[in-house]
Protein backbone atom coordinates (compact mmCIF):
# COMPACT_ATOMS: atom_id res chain seq x y z
CA UNK A 1 0.00 0.00 0.00
CA UNK A 2 1.50 3.19 -0.97
CA UNK A 3 1.64 6.43 1.11
CA UNK A 4 0.68 9.46 0.30
CA UNK A 5 2.66 12.44 1.75
CA UNK A 6 0.45 15.05 3.32
CA UNK A 7 0.87 18.71 2.87
CA UNK A 8 -0.67 21.56 4.19
CA UNK A 9 -2.88 22.58 1.35
CA UNK A 10 -4.99 18.80 1.64
CA UNK A 11 -6.67 20.42 4.48
CA UNK A 12 -9.98 21.78 3.31
CA UNK A 13 -10.22 25.63 3.10
CA UNK A 14 -5.87 26.18 4.01
CA UNK A 15 -4.09 28.77 2.30
CA UNK A 16 -1.57 27.64 -0.32
CA UNK A 17 1.80 27.29 1.58
CA UNK A 18 4.73 28.05 -0.23
CA UNK A 19 6.79 25.05 1.20
CA UNK A 20 4.77 22.41 -0.29
CA UNK A 21 5.79 24.30 -3.64
CA UNK A 22 9.80 23.46 -2.88
CA UNK A 23 10.60 27.01 -1.21
CA UNK A 24 12.96 26.85 1.38
CA UNK A 25 13.08 28.54 4.49
CA UNK A 26 16.55 28.49 5.27
CA UNK A 27 17.98 30.56 2.28
CA UNK A 28 20.58 27.84 1.16
CA UNK A 29 17.71 27.03 -1.94
CA UNK A 30 16.69 29.77 -4.24
CA UNK A 31 13.19 29.67 -3.49
CA UNK A 32 12.33 32.63 -6.57
CA UNK A 33 10.39 29.64 -8.51
CA UNK A 34 8.55 27.62 -5.77
CA UNK A 35 7.29 31.30 -4.53
CA UNK A 36 6.10 32.27 -8.22
CA UNK A 37 4.48 28.49 -8.59
CA UNK A 38 2.40 29.14 -5.41
CA UNK A 39 1.50 32.66 -7.09
CA UNK A 40 0.47 30.65 -10.14
CA UNK A 41 -1.30 28.56 -8.66
CA UNK A 42 -3.67 30.84 -6.43
CA UNK A 43 -4.53 32.18 -10.24
CA UNK A 44 -5.19 29.12 -11.76
CA UNK A 45 -7.11 27.57 -8.02
CA UNK A 46 -8.96 30.40 -6.86
CA UNK A 47 -7.20 29.93 -4.02
CA UNK A 48 -7.65 33.58 -2.67
CA UNK A 49 -4.66 32.51 0.49
CA UNK A 50 -0.89 32.02 0.62
CA UNK A 51 0.47 31.55 3.62
CA UNK A 52 4.65 31.61 4.28
CA UNK A 53 5.77 30.53 7.25
CA UNK A 54 8.66 32.19 9.55
CA UNK A 55 11.55 31.57 7.55
CA UNK A 56 14.12 33.42 4.92
CA UNK A 57 13.76 32.42 1.77
CA UNK A 58 15.99 33.70 -1.21
CA UNK A 59 14.77 35.15 -4.67
CA UNK A 60 17.25 36.19 -7.09
CA UNK A 61 14.44 36.62 -10.21
CA UNK A 62 11.30 39.02 -9.97
CA UNK A 63 8.16 37.64 -8.58
CA UNK A 64 5.26 38.52 -10.73
CA UNK A 65 1.74 38.99 -9.95
CA UNK A 66 -0.23 40.06 -13.16
CA UNK A 67 -4.24 40.59 -13.46
CA UNK A 68 -4.47 38.70 -10.17
CA UNK A 69 -7.97 39.31 -8.14
CA UNK A 70 -8.57 39.17 -4.61
CA UNK A 71 -5.10 37.25 -3.28
CA UNK A 72 -4.24 37.46 0.56
CA UNK A 73 -0.78 36.98 1.05
CA UNK A 74 0.06 36.02 4.72
CA UNK A 75 3.66 35.67 6.33
CA UNK A 76 3.76 35.72 10.35
CA UNK A 77 4.23 38.63 13.07
CA UNK A 78 7.76 39.55 13.47
CA UNK A 79 9.69 40.42 16.56
CA UNK A 80 12.24 43.26 17.06
CA UNK A 81 15.57 43.08 18.82
CA UNK A 82 15.13 46.43 20.49
CA UNK A 83 18.79 46.53 21.57
CA UNK A 84 19.72 46.66 18.01
CA UNK A 85 15.74 47.71 16.44
CA UNK A 86 16.59 44.67 13.91
CA UNK A 87 14.71 41.89 13.27
CA UNK A 88 15.20 39.17 15.87
CA UNK A 89 16.23 35.87 14.04
CA UNK A 90 13.82 33.12 13.16
CA UNK A 91 10.70 35.29 14.03
CA UNK A 92 9.48 36.56 10.58
CA UNK A 93 8.21 35.30 7.34
CA UNK A 94 11.68 37.00 4.80
CA UNK A 95 11.43 37.45 1.63
CA UNK A 96 15.34 38.27 0.53
CA UNK A 97 16.20 39.58 -2.90
CA UNK A 98 20.18 38.83 -3.72
CA UNK A 99 19.88 40.50 -7.40
CA UNK A 100 21.43 43.68 -8.44
CA UNK A 101 18.84 45.19 -10.27
CA UNK A 102 15.07 44.20 -11.20
CA UNK A 103 12.27 44.01 -8.36
CA UNK A 104 11.63 41.04 -5.54
CA UNK A 105 7.80 41.44 -6.15
CA UNK A 106 6.04 43.30 -9.79
CA UNK A 107 2.35 43.83 -8.96
CA UNK A 108 0.64 44.29 -12.75
CA UNK A 109 -3.07 45.39 -13.29
CA UNK A 110 -3.58 43.45 -9.99
CA UNK A 111 -6.99 44.10 -7.45
CA UNK A 112 -8.15 43.50 -4.04
CA UNK A 113 -4.68 42.37 -3.10
CA UNK A 114 -3.55 41.71 0.45
CA UNK A 115 -0.15 41.59 1.70
CA UNK A 116 0.20 41.04 5.25
CA UNK A 117 3.35 40.81 7.63
CA UNK A 118 5.76 39.54 5.38
CA UNK A 119 9.63 41.30 5.34
CA UNK A 120 10.98 42.68 1.96
CA UNK A 121 14.69 42.43 2.28
CA UNK A 122 17.79 43.06 -0.31
CA UNK A 123 21.35 42.06 0.98
CA UNK A 124 22.94 42.82 -1.90
CA UNK A 125 24.66 46.07 -1.67
CA UNK A 126 24.98 46.44 -5.22
CA UNK A 127 21.27 46.49 -5.59
CA UNK A 128 19.95 49.43 -7.33
CA UNK A 129 16.00 48.29 -8.47
CA UNK A 130 12.92 48.75 -6.73
CA UNK A 131 12.36 46.44 -4.83
CA UNK A 132 8.36 46.72 -4.87
CA UNK A 133 6.43 47.75 -7.58
CA UNK A 134 2.67 48.38 -8.62
CA UNK A 135 1.63 49.52 -12.60
CA UNK A 136 -0.92 49.02 -14.75
CA UNK A 137 1.05 47.48 -18.13
CA UNK A 138 -1.07 44.47 -17.62
CA UNK A 139 -3.93 47.16 -19.26
CA UNK A 140 -5.59 47.60 -15.94
CA UNK A 141 -4.60 49.57 -13.21
CA UNK A 142 -3.70 48.15 -9.69
CA UNK A 143 -6.14 48.91 -7.49
CA UNK A 144 -7.74 48.16 -4.27
CA UNK A 145 -4.71 47.17 -2.92
CA UNK A 146 -2.71 46.93 0.70
CA UNK A 147 0.33 46.45 2.60
CA UNK A 148 0.06 45.92 6.26
CA UNK A 149 2.28 45.11 9.23
CA UNK A 150 4.95 44.62 6.19
CA UNK A 151 8.77 45.77 6.51
CA UNK A 152 10.85 47.51 3.63
CA UNK A 153 14.42 47.45 4.19
CA UNK A 154 18.18 46.89 2.90
CA UNK A 155 20.19 44.57 5.15
CA UNK A 156 21.94 47.20 7.05
CA UNK A 157 23.22 51.36 6.69
CA UNK A 158 26.12 49.39 4.13
CA UNK A 159 23.38 48.51 2.10
CA UNK A 160 21.26 50.93 0.76
CA UNK A 161 21.67 51.77 -2.49
CA UNK A 162 17.71 50.59 -4.11
CA UNK A 163 16.31 53.34 -5.68
CA UNK A 164 12.52 52.73 -4.13
CA UNK A 165 12.16 50.30 -1.10
CA UNK A 166 8.16 50.65 -2.70
CA UNK A 167 7.13 52.36 -5.80
CA UNK A 168 3.87 52.79 -6.57
CA UNK A 169 2.68 53.87 -10.31
CA UNK A 170 -0.41 53.84 -11.76
CA UNK A 171 -2.62 52.79 -9.06
CA UNK A 172 -5.86 53.92 -7.76
CA UNK A 173 -7.13 52.97 -3.95
CA UNK A 174 -4.16 51.72 -1.58
CA UNK A 175 -3.69 51.39 1.94
CA UNK A 176 0.01 51.26 3.32
CA UNK A 177 -0.10 50.41 7.08
CA UNK A 178 1.83 50.17 10.32
CA UNK A 179 5.16 49.26 8.11
CA UNK A 180 8.66 50.12 8.69
CA UNK A 181 10.57 51.56 5.94
CA UNK A 182 14.49 51.67 6.38
CA UNK A 183 17.65 51.24 4.47
CA UNK A 184 17.15 52.59 0.92
CA UNK A 185 17.84 55.72 -1.20
CA UNK A 186 14.00 56.46 -1.63
CA UNK A 187 11.03 54.51 0.65
CA UNK A 188 8.56 55.14 -0.95
CA UNK A 189 8.40 56.79 -4.45
CA UNK A 190 4.61 58.03 -6.46
CA UNK A 191 4.90 58.17 -10.13
CA UNK A 192 2.75 58.61 -13.08
CA UNK A 193 -0.77 59.27 -11.18
CA UNK A 194 -1.73 57.65 -8.10
CA UNK A 195 -5.01 58.12 -6.63
CA UNK A 196 -6.52 57.87 -3.41
CA UNK A 197 -3.37 56.67 -1.24
CA UNK A 198 -3.21 56.18 2.19
CA UNK A 199 -0.21 56.51 4.64
CA UNK A 200 -0.82 55.15 8.00
CA UNK A 201 1.04 54.42 11.40
CA UNK A 202 4.54 53.88 9.24
CA UNK A 203 8.11 54.16 10.61
CA UNK A 204 10.81 55.74 8.37
CA UNK A 205 13.97 55.28 9.53
CA UNK A 206 17.51 56.19 7.76
CA UNK A 207 16.70 56.77 4.44
CA UNK A 208 19.59 58.00 2.00
CA UNK A 209 18.25 60.44 0.26
CA UNK A 210 14.30 60.81 0.77
CA UNK A 211 11.57 59.11 2.78
CA UNK A 212 8.01 59.67 0.50
CA UNK A 213 8.15 61.80 -2.72
CA UNK A 214 6.49 62.13 -5.96
CA UNK A 215 8.60 62.42 -8.85
CA UNK A 216 6.48 61.81 -11.60
CA UNK A 217 3.21 62.84 -12.79
CA UNK A 218 -0.20 64.48 -11.14
CA UNK A 219 -1.45 62.75 -7.94
CA UNK A 220 -5.07 63.14 -6.21
CA UNK A 221 -6.05 62.25 -2.69
CA UNK A 222 -3.08 61.57 -0.76
CA UNK A 223 -2.96 61.20 3.18
CA UNK A 224 -0.14 60.70 5.12
CA UNK A 225 -1.28 60.20 8.65
CA UNK A 226 0.31 59.31 12.13
CA UNK A 227 3.48 58.58 10.45
CA UNK A 228 6.86 58.98 12.33
CA UNK A 229 9.51 60.42 10.65
CA UNK A 230 13.84 60.17 11.81
CA UNK A 231 16.49 62.37 10.07
CA UNK A 232 18.21 60.37 6.45
CA UNK A 233 21.30 58.80 7.19
CA UNK A 234 23.10 62.13 7.16
CA UNK A 235 21.01 63.71 9.50
CA UNK A 236 19.04 65.89 7.68
CA UNK A 237 14.90 66.36 7.89
CA UNK A 238 13.33 65.00 4.99
CA UNK A 239 9.80 63.92 5.18
CA UNK A 240 7.41 63.99 2.03
CA UNK A 241 8.27 66.18 -1.47
CA UNK A 242 6.69 67.40 -4.82
CA UNK A 243 9.70 67.32 -6.83
CA UNK A 244 9.07 70.16 -9.44
CA UNK A 245 6.62 70.85 -11.81
CA UNK A 246 4.39 68.19 -10.20
CA UNK A 247 1.06 68.55 -8.49
CA UNK A 248 -1.39 66.91 -5.90
CA UNK A 249 -5.44 67.35 -5.45
CA UNK A 250 -6.36 66.91 -1.82
CA UNK A 251 -3.36 66.27 0.19
CA UNK A 252 -3.57 65.45 3.95
CA UNK A 253 -0.68 65.40 6.23
CA UNK A 254 -1.87 65.13 9.96
CA UNK A 255 -0.66 63.30 13.59
CA UNK A 256 2.61 62.70 12.34
CA UNK A 257 6.40 63.00 14.43
CA UNK A 258 9.26 64.66 13.38
CA UNK A 259 12.59 63.70 14.98
CA UNK A 260 15.47 66.12 16.15
CA UNK A 261 17.90 66.42 13.12
CA UNK A 262 21.64 67.07 13.14
CA UNK A 263 22.88 68.26 10.42
CA UNK A 264 21.43 71.32 8.14
CA UNK A 265 20.35 71.84 4.81
CA UNK A 266 17.18 70.05 5.03
CA UNK A 267 12.70 69.93 5.54
CA UNK A 268 10.10 67.94 6.43
CA UNK A 269 7.72 68.86 3.63
CA UNK A 270 7.72 70.35 0.48
CA UNK A 271 4.53 71.35 -1.10
CA UNK A 272 4.24 73.02 -4.24
CA UNK A 273 1.45 73.79 -7.22
CA UNK A 274 -1.16 71.73 -5.18
CA UNK A 275 -4.69 72.55 -4.27
CA UNK A 276 -6.51 71.34 -1.21
CA UNK A 277 -3.82 70.81 0.88
CA UNK A 278 -4.03 70.45 5.23
CA UNK A 279 -1.22 69.87 7.45
CA UNK A 280 -2.75 70.01 10.91
CA UNK A 281 -1.69 68.36 14.46
CA UNK A 282 1.80 67.45 13.86
CA UNK A 283 4.98 67.70 15.79
CA UNK A 284 8.07 69.19 13.63
CA UNK A 285 11.20 68.95 16.13
CA UNK A 286 14.21 70.85 14.49
CA UNK A 287 14.24 71.13 10.52
CA UNK A 288 17.57 71.81 9.83
CA UNK A 289 19.30 74.08 12.19
CA UNK A 290 20.44 75.86 9.13
CA UNK A 291 19.37 79.86 8.90
CA UNK A 292 17.36 78.97 5.25
CA UNK A 293 16.07 75.73 7.19
CA UNK A 294 12.28 75.29 7.49
CA UNK A 295 10.16 72.48 8.62
CA UNK A 296 7.43 73.24 5.94
CA UNK A 297 8.15 74.72 2.03
CA UNK A 298 5.50 75.63 0.33
CA UNK A 299 4.70 77.41 -2.80
CA UNK A 300 1.75 78.25 -5.16
CA UNK A 301 -0.66 76.70 -3.42
CA UNK A 302 -4.58 77.34 -3.54
CA UNK A 303 -6.87 76.30 -0.41
CA UNK A 304 -4.32 75.25 1.88
CA UNK A 305 -4.39 75.27 5.63
CA UNK A 306 -1.74 74.99 8.32
CA UNK A 307 -3.39 73.98 12.00
CA UNK A 308 -2.76 72.73 15.17
CA UNK A 309 0.66 72.14 14.55
CA UNK A 310 3.83 72.10 17.11
CA UNK A 311 6.65 73.79 15.80
CA UNK A 312 9.82 73.85 17.61
CA UNK A 313 12.40 75.42 15.05
CA UNK A 314 11.72 77.68 11.82
CA UNK A 315 8.03 76.59 11.00
CA UNK A 316 7.52 77.88 6.95
CA UNK A 317 8.77 79.33 4.40
CA UNK A 318 6.69 80.71 1.65
CA UNK A 319 8.78 80.09 -1.27
CA UNK A 320 6.14 81.60 -4.36
CA UNK A 321 2.49 83.03 -3.77
CA UNK A 322 0.04 81.46 -2.54
CA UNK A 323 -3.84 82.00 -1.52
CA UNK A 324 -7.14 80.59 0.05
CA UNK A 325 -4.74 79.48 3.27
CA UNK A 326 -5.09 79.92 6.67
CA UNK A 327 -2.62 79.48 9.40
CA UNK A 328 -4.59 79.09 12.87
CA UNK A 329 -4.40 77.19 16.22
CA UNK A 330 -0.74 76.43 16.21
CA UNK A 331 2.03 76.45 18.80
CA UNK A 332 5.54 77.84 17.63
CA UNK A 333 8.74 77.80 19.74
CA UNK A 334 10.42 81.45 20.79
CA UNK A 335 12.59 81.39 17.49
CA UNK A 336 13.45 84.81 15.53
CA UNK A 337 12.34 84.21 12.18
CA UNK A 338 9.11 81.64 12.25
CA UNK A 339 8.01 82.52 8.81
CA UNK A 340 10.08 83.77 5.57
CA UNK A 341 8.38 84.87 2.37
CA UNK A 342 4.98 85.69 4.18
CA UNK A 343 4.56 89.00 1.33
CA UNK A 344 3.67 85.93 -0.79
CA UNK A 345 0.79 84.49 0.83
CA UNK A 346 -2.15 85.95 -1.04
CA UNK A 347 -4.78 88.20 1.16
CA UNK A 348 -7.35 85.43 0.51
CA UNK A 349 -5.49 83.99 3.74
CA UNK A 350 -6.32 84.40 7.77
CA UNK A 351 -3.96 84.12 10.29
CA UNK A 352 -5.77 83.16 13.34
CA UNK A 353 -4.79 81.86 17.14
CA UNK A 354 -1.61 81.25 17.08
CA UNK A 355 -0.06 81.01 19.83
CA UNK A 356 3.96 82.36 20.67
CA UNK A 357 4.25 84.48 17.28
CA UNK A 358 2.84 87.58 16.34
CA UNK A 359 2.40 86.76 12.30
CA UNK A 360 3.27 90.64 11.62
CA UNK A 361 4.30 93.83 12.32
CA UNK A 362 2.81 96.47 14.28
CA UNK A 363 2.89 99.44 16.68
CA UNK A 364 1.40 102.83 18.08
CA UNK A 365 3.81 105.28 19.49
CA UNK A 366 2.91 108.42 20.81
CA UNK A 367 4.59 111.93 21.95
CA UNK A 368 4.85 112.44 25.56
CA UNK A 369 5.90 116.16 26.06
CA UNK A 370 4.52 119.22 23.94
CA UNK A 371 6.99 119.15 20.66
CA UNK A 372 7.18 123.30 19.10
CA UNK A 373 7.12 123.37 15.54
CA UNK A 374 8.83 126.22 13.20
CA UNK A 375 6.32 128.29 10.72
CA UNK A 376 6.68 127.01 7.29
CA UNK A 377 8.85 124.31 7.96
CA UNK A 378 7.52 120.33 7.22
CA UNK A 379 9.15 119.05 10.78
CA UNK A 380 8.52 115.59 11.73
CA UNK A 381 6.78 114.04 14.87
CA UNK A 382 9.40 112.54 17.42
CA UNK A 383 6.78 110.04 19.13
CA UNK A 384 8.72 108.73 22.44
CA UNK A 385 6.96 106.18 23.89
CA UNK A 386 5.49 103.25 22.52
CA UNK A 387 2.05 101.26 23.06
CA UNK A 388 2.82 98.05 21.91
CA UNK A 389 5.61 97.58 19.26
CA UNK A 390 5.80 93.89 17.46
CA UNK A 391 8.54 93.14 15.29
CA UNK A 392 10.61 96.29 15.51
CA UNK A 393 8.18 98.07 13.54
CA UNK A 394 9.10 101.51 15.62
CA UNK A 395 11.80 102.11 17.83
CA UNK A 396 10.87 104.78 20.79
CA UNK A 397 14.74 106.55 21.11
CA UNK A 398 16.16 105.42 17.62
CA UNK A 399 14.53 107.31 14.71
CA UNK A 400 11.91 107.64 17.04
CA UNK A 401 9.32 109.47 13.93
CA UNK A 402 10.07 106.17 11.92
CA UNK A 403 7.97 103.48 11.27
CA UNK A 404 9.97 100.80 9.25
CA UNK A 405 8.40 97.52 7.30
CA UNK A 406 9.74 94.98 8.89
CA UNK A 407 11.46 91.63 6.90
CA UNK A 408 8.40 89.07 5.83
CA UNK A 409 5.83 91.84 6.69
CA UNK A 410 5.64 93.76 2.92
CA UNK A 411 2.47 94.47 1.56
CA UNK A 412 -0.80 96.17 2.13
CA UNK A 413 -0.83 98.62 5.46
CA UNK A 414 -2.90 101.39 7.51
CA UNK A 415 -1.50 104.15 8.92
CA UNK A 416 -3.72 106.00 10.90
CA UNK A 417 -2.34 109.12 13.13
CA UNK A 418 -3.85 112.34 15.06
CA UNK A 419 -2.37 115.33 15.99
CA UNK A 420 -3.24 118.57 18.64
CA UNK A 421 -2.39 121.39 18.29
CA UNK A 422 -2.00 124.77 21.04
CA UNK A 423 -3.72 127.70 21.23
CA UNK A 424 -1.24 130.48 20.46
CA UNK A 425 -1.96 130.67 16.73
CA UNK A 426 -2.83 134.16 14.84
CA UNK A 427 -6.18 134.40 12.88
CA UNK A 428 -6.15 133.34 9.53
CA UNK A 429 -3.30 130.66 10.22
CA UNK A 430 -3.50 126.71 8.62
CA UNK A 431 -2.22 123.67 9.13
CA UNK A 432 -1.03 120.66 6.83
CA UNK A 433 -0.91 117.30 8.72
CA UNK A 434 0.89 114.54 6.44
CA UNK A 435 2.28 111.02 6.50
CA UNK A 436 5.35 111.13 4.50
CA UNK A 437 7.09 107.69 3.10
CA UNK A 438 11.12 107.59 2.84
CA UNK A 439 11.17 111.02 3.48
CA UNK A 440 10.12 111.88 0.21
CA UNK A 441 6.80 111.62 -1.02
CA UNK A 442 3.42 112.31 1.04
CA UNK A 443 0.76 109.31 1.21
CA UNK A 444 -1.80 111.18 3.12
CA UNK A 445 -2.74 114.73 4.11
CA UNK A 446 -5.21 116.96 5.81
CA UNK A 447 -5.88 120.58 6.22
CA UNK A 448 -7.42 123.09 7.80
CA UNK A 449 -7.51 126.14 10.37
CA UNK A 450 -5.62 126.82 13.66
CA UNK A 451 -7.24 128.82 16.64
CA UNK A 452 -6.39 130.87 19.32
CA UNK A 453 -8.90 129.57 21.38
CA UNK A 454 -9.46 126.47 20.61
CA UNK A 455 -7.00 123.19 20.21
CA UNK A 456 -7.86 122.12 17.21
CA UNK A 457 -7.53 117.98 16.89
CA UNK A 458 -6.81 116.54 12.99
CA UNK A 459 -6.35 113.10 12.17
CA UNK A 460 -6.16 111.26 9.03
CA UNK A 461 -5.46 107.47 8.12
CA UNK A 462 -4.39 105.79 4.80
CA UNK A 463 -3.94 102.27 3.29
CA UNK A 464 -0.35 101.95 1.44
CA UNK A 465 1.33 99.04 -0.39
CA UNK A 466 4.97 98.62 1.00
CA UNK A 467 8.11 96.89 0.57
CA UNK A 468 10.32 95.83 3.34
CA UNK A 469 11.92 98.71 4.79
CA UNK A 470 10.12 101.52 3.96
CA UNK A 471 9.43 103.85 6.68
CA UNK A 472 6.46 106.05 7.27
CA UNK A 473 6.65 109.43 9.45
CA UNK A 474 3.59 112.08 11.14
CA UNK A 475 4.30 115.70 9.04
CA UNK A 476 3.37 118.75 10.51
CA UNK A 477 3.84 122.30 9.06
CA UNK A 478 1.81 125.79 10.05
CA UNK A 479 1.54 129.09 8.63
CA UNK A 480 1.69 130.41 12.37
CA UNK A 481 3.63 133.40 12.89
CA UNK A 482 5.68 132.04 15.33
CA UNK A 483 6.49 128.72 16.49
CA UNK A 484 3.50 126.56 17.62
CA UNK A 485 3.32 124.01 19.89
CA UNK A 486 2.09 119.76 18.83
CA UNK A 487 0.55 118.49 22.46
CA UNK A 488 2.22 115.70 23.89
CA UNK A 489 1.32 115.48 27.43
CA UNK A 490 -1.96 112.63 26.86
CA UNK A 491 -0.95 110.16 29.49
CA UNK A 492 -3.16 107.67 26.58
CA UNK A 493 -1.48 108.88 23.71
CA UNK A 494 -5.20 110.75 23.01
CA UNK A 495 -3.34 113.96 21.82
CA UNK A 496 -0.53 113.14 19.25
CA UNK A 497 0.19 109.60 18.00
CA UNK A 498 0.50 107.27 15.34
CA UNK A 499 -0.08 103.94 14.74
CA UNK A 500 0.53 101.04 11.44
CA UNK A 501 -0.14 97.96 11.42
CA UNK A 502 -0.67 95.23 8.47
CA UNK A 503 -3.97 94.91 6.76
CA UNK A 504 -4.76 91.13 6.95
CA UNK A 505 -7.93 89.40 5.76
CA UNK A 506 -10.04 86.57 4.95
CA UNK A 507 -12.33 86.92 2.33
Amino acid sequence: MSLIKASYSMISGAPLNILDFGADPTGVVDSSAAIQATINAASSTGNANIYVPPGTYTVSTTLTMTGLRGININGIGFGIDASKFVLATGTASVLNYTAATGSLLAIDSCAGLQVNNLVFMYTNASYIGELVTTDNTGGLDTTNFEFNHCVFQGKDNTVDNAEHLLRIKNSIIGVIANCLFKHSRFAIGLRAYVNILKIENCTFLQMKTKNIYAYNGSLEDISILGCTFEPRESGQAHAFEILTGESIKNFTYERNWHGDISAPIGYWLYITNSQGVTISNNIFNTAGGGVADYAIYIGNCQAWEISGNVFFDNAVNFISGSSGGLVSNNYFSTVSTPFLGRNLVALSSTWLSNYNIEPYGRAKAYLSANQSIAPATNTPIALDVNIYNIGGVHSATVNNTRFTIPSGSDGLWTYKAAVMFGTAATAGAQYIVQIWKNGASVVAQTTGLLSSTVQVSPNLSCDVETVTGDYYELYVRHSNATNLDVIGVGAYAIDTNMSGYKVITGE
